[in-house]
């Protein structure tokens, strides 16, 4: 995919004899509002992995012109390090898969060269598919759902963000099931930058970060208490694309969630599309 602007969270790119790039991260947070977060927010996590793998793919020859790539999985864990604040500032990227690949693995590093975050990523390139045919196949199908007339967004404190911006969920759905629910919206209004805070992306479609924050704010719906947690792992695995301006579904997964663990599919016009796992700390920063 094309990246949403021309700024570079990564610099200072060195190719190692072994084929990995070394490079130095952006501290900017008035350039990168998302830094601010802190370490271990899930939306900082998908936006190095995003900026990262892009800019560090270019260096090591992996982006083939005229080609599209899509994620289709990601997991991250973060180092049992006391990690006060996001203090990322270099980090290395390799393909483990070789050339032609759009798999990726990254390492974020502290100052001292101590790994804090561990992200590993695999993607598909769209060499013989006609990916736009493709890509309006699917918008046509879900653009085809009635419009969201009167979405009700949960109190931004319930779902454990600032702003009425930031939400992106619906107060739990009441309909008697033993397995929690909520429904989310992000339009091409509210999802992006000038109006969000912190997001920004193709505007093709909801993107990672997205469905990440919106899986959060979905636990914070569920589990208060884990506002004051920090998720120190997970991962994501995207089967289908989530359309921008209709309403996708957030279901618990009870067989894999956990007094640690959060786990939860994303359904957007009767098909799963994205499943995530969150894995917390106990509350006192340990794993």
């Amino acid at each position: 995919m094309a990246q949403a602007s021309n700024r570079q969270f990564t610099s200072d790119h060195i190719r190692q004899p072994d084929g990995r790039v070394r490079f130095s991260c952006s501290t900017d947070n008035t350039m990168f509002s998302w830094l601010g977060l802190g370490a271990f927010d899930v939306i900082s996590v998908q936006m190095m992995c995003y900026y990262g793998s892009i800019e560090t793919a270019k260096v090591m020859g992996q982006v083939e012109e005229n080609k599209w790539t899509a994620l289709t999985s990601i997991t991250w864990r973060y180092m049992p390090l006391d990690v006060n604040g996001l203090n990322i500032v270099q980090g290395v990227a390799s393909a483990p898969a070789g050339d032609g690949s759009a798999d990726f693995f990254l390492s974020f590093l502290d100052k001292t060269g101590s790994a804090v975050l561990d992200i590993r990523g695999a993607g598909v390139t769209f060499r013989n598919r006609d990916f736009e045919a493709w890509r309006a196949k699917n918008k046509t199908r879900i653009l085809a759902l009635p419009e969201p007339s009167g979405f009700v967004f949960a109190e931004p404190s319930a779902a454990g963000v600032s702003v009425e911006v930031e939400c992106f969920v619906s107060p739990l759905i009441d309909g008697g099931a033993e397995v929690p629910i909520c429904d989310a919206l992000i339009t091409a209004k509210n999802g992006f930058a000038p109006a969000h805070p912190y997001h920004d992306g193709s505007g093709d479609h909801v993107n990672a970060p997205h469905l990440a924050d919106a899986a959060r704010q979905f636990v914070h719906l569920i589990h208060p208490e884990f506002g004051r947690r920090q998720c120190r792992s997970g991962e994501m695995h995207f089967t289908s694309y989530v359309e921008l301006d209709r309403p996708f579904r957030l279901t618990l997964d009870k067989s894999k969630s956990s007094k640690q663990r959060i786990a939860c599919d994303i359904s957007q016009g009767s098909r799963v599309c994205t499943t995530v796992v969150f894995d917390f700390d106990d509350g006192d920063g340990t794993a």
